[in-house]
């Protein structure tokens, strides 16, 4: 009678081990897959932002290379009559002016060199677009050439559609760093070799672009 007994406490327990055996045994892979395809979803996603990375690294460093060179480089200008203007009496107390000449009725015109427009306008690479801005707090598209412009001497008005109706039509062959280049409702500053710098766009900065990145109708070449 005692053997029965103990059989009847044995054999539930047994059956319990087998039953947790399973259960166990189904558990534990199942549970390893999960913590794989959790470990898989990082591996992916670390490998994501990484090519991320190698595509905009190298964008970053040809603009770099792009504006160095423009600077240590700077392709010579012949202006011509039209490019003349008188110096402007705030051009002497202008932040960041590259020259400043004395205006007087007897002095000579100033000649407005377009690689010193360039340089300048270079220097304000990153900073943000504000809509209306025109300082180095923030500039628009029209509010960045008429400041670039007015360290020059030469005045502009705050509106590219205005900047349009002043400016003299050159052809794109004739077409020389300094100048200003025109889209409807955008306006920029000319590099040379078909790159542009401009205050793009709200949530972007002042950068360096090439003129085929704005589509939708054609360019018009501007001297002043």
């Amino acid at each position: 009678m005692a053997l029965f007994h103990v059989r009847q406490l044995v054999q539930p327990l047994a059956t319990a081990a087998v039953v947790g055996g399973i259960l166990f045994s189904t558990a534990v892979p199942a549970q390893a897959q999960e913590v794989s395809a959790a470990v898989d979803q990082t591996i992916e996603a670390q490998a994501f932002r990484q090519s991320v990375g190698a595509i905009r690294e190298p964008l970053d460093e040809t603009q770099q290379e792009f504006v160095h060179a423009a600077l240590a480089n700077p392709e010579p200008l012949t202006t011509a009559d039209d490019d003349r203007v008188a110096p402007s009496p705030t051009a002497t107390t202008a932040v960041g002016a590259q020259s400043a000449v004395a205006a007087s009725d007897s002095s000579p015109r100033a000649t407005v060199v377009g690689s010193s427009i360039t340089d300048t306008a270079l220097r304000y690479l990153g900073v943000p677009y504000v809509w209306g801005g025109a300082s180095p707090a923030g500039f628009d598209c029209s509010g960045f050439t008429s400041f670039v412009y007015g360290l020059h001497g030469k005045s502009l008005p705050h509106s590219s559609s205005a900047q349009r109706a002043l400016g003299t039509v050159v052809s794109e062959s004739s077409a020389q760093p300094g100048d200003l280049v025109w889209w409807p409702g955008h306006i920029a500053i000319y590099l040379g070799n078909g790159k542009i710098v401009h205050a793009l766009e709200p949530g972007s900065t002042v950068v360096v672009g090439a003129v085929g990145d704005l589509r939708g109708s054609a360019p018009t070449y501007l001297r002043f």
